[in-house]
This record gives C-alpha cells, sequence and structure tokens, in this order.
C-alpha cells in the first residue's frame, strides 16, 4: 500500500514508540494504525508481515489479534496497516505494560484472574 504521505508527514499522528518501531494513527483512515521501522531496524516488523502474510494465505481466522491490512510503502522504512483497538471509550487502548505497572487501575488487581479465563481458553 502506497500512502501519499512521508515519514515527516506522520509524526502529528504518533501515537506510541518503542526501540524498533514506532506506532501511528493512519492520518487517511483513523481506524487503522501504521507500524514504521527504519530499514535498517527493521527486523520485528518483517517478521510479523510474514507471518500476517503466512495467516492470509493459509485463510486462518485470526479474530484474536487486530487485523492485518497490508504492508506500507515509505521510502526508507518498512511498515504495515492494521486495525486500531480501541478502549470502551473509544481512545486508542493502552498497553500492556500500561496495566501491569499502573496499580491504582482496577484492571491491575483483576489481572491474575483474566489471564487464567485466558489460559482456559487456550
Amino acid at each position: 500500500m502506497d500512502l501519499p504521505v512521508s515519514y515527516a508527514d506522520l509524526q502529528p499522528y504518533l501515537l506510541s514508540r518503542g526501540e524498533e518501531r514506532s506506532c501511528y494513527i493512519n492520518p487517511r483512515n483513523s481506524s487503522t494504525i501504521i507500524k514504521l521501522s527504519a530499514e535498517d531496524h527493521a527486523r520485528q516488523s518483517l517478521r510479523e508481515i510474514e507471518y500476517f502474510t503466512q495467516l492470509k494465505k493459509q485463510k486462518v481466522p485470526a479474530t484474536h489479534i487486530p487485523r492485518y491490512y497490508g504492508r506500507v510503502n515509505i521510502p526508507g522504512y518498512v511498515g504495515f496497516e492494521q486495525q486500531l483497538v480501541r478502549d470502551f471509550d473509544g481512545s486508542p487502548s493502552k498497553s500492556l505494560q500500561h496495566y501491569l505497572t499502573d496499580h491504582q487501575n482496577m484492571i491491575f488487581h483483576q489481572l491474575s484472574d483474566l489471564l487464567e479465563d485466558l489460559h482456559c481458553y487456550l
């Protein structure tokens, strides 16, 4: 997918930044995000693109992960577009790290039970 934007154009839409890549709300579609890595630090992004491509090719229903829309081509970067997961109030969902470190949050105190419930489904 070719976006009519550059890396610089995405900066106002920054949602979060990790060690390898940054995540932006798609300026052309606010229900998706663009995960973007510099070409020389794109190991994780390339691995995920391959994983999502294989799931799609094998027609594996991936209802438990955000929908993958395809690779994004921005010169000098490797990226892909994916569904933006939102909280009940419509804001972008917080990271798992947020809930693990926010001891005041109700979810933190329920996390053990929630993970146990999830384990029962595996």
